[in-house]
C-alpha cells in the first residue's frame, strides 16, 4: 500500500490501540480514499490513523469506539470493511507462514468475530471467514 503518512513505516504509536478502541480498515474504489477518510473523520468516535492503496483498493486504517462501529457499516462509499485482527513488519522477511504465525492469533480472531457478530449478526456454525492481507510499505495487516 502506497501511504500518505508516516505511520506507513510501523513506528511503536501505531502498535498501540487506546482502550475501548477497535482497529480496522476499510477499501473503497480506487480514487475514493481521500472522501472516505474524510466521512470518516467526521464521525465521532473515530481516529482515522492511515491510508494509501495497495494495489487494488483504496485502505483507509482507523480506529473506532464500540458505539460509532454501527455508523462505519453505515457509509456508503466502503467497498468492505474489516476489523484487523493483526500487524505486523516484514523487516524479517514475506514467507507466508512466517507472516500467518505472526498475525493469527485466537483471541484476536475472537475478537474480530465478536465485533461481526455485534454488528452484524449472530455466528453461525456454518459462515466461513475471509482472510485479507494488505501490505503498506515494510508492514503487513490482515483482518
Amino acid at each position: 500500500m502506497h501511504s500518505t503518512s508516516p505511520l506507513a513505516a510501523g513506528s511503536d504509536r501505531d502498535r498501540n490501540v487506546r482502550p475501548g478502541m477497535t482497529r480496522m480498515f476499510m477499501t473503497a474504489v480506487p480514487g475514493l480514499g481521500p472522501m472516505v477518510r474524510r466521512e470518516l473523520g467526521r464521525l465521532p468516535g473515530i481516529v482515522v490513523r492511515d491510508s494509501g492503496f495497495d494495489g487494488r483498493s483504496d485502505v483507509v486504517l482507523f480506529e473506532t469506539s464500540r458505539a460509532s462501529r454501527s455508523a462505519v457499516m453505515d457509509l456508503g462509499l466502503a467497498e468492505d470493511v474489516f476489523v484487523e485482527v493483526g500487524r505486523t513488519l516484514r523487516a524479517e522477511g514475506d514467507r507466508s507462514g512466517w507472516i500467518a504465525g505472526r498475525l493469527w492469533r485466537p483471541e484476536r480472531a475472537q475478537w474480530a468475530l465478536s465485533v461481526w457478530a455485534e454488528e452484524v449478526r449472530p455466528l453461525a456454525g456454518t459462515m466461513t471467514l475471509r482472510l485479507r492481507i494488505t501490505t503498506p510499505r515494510g508492514r503487513t495487516t490482515g483482518s
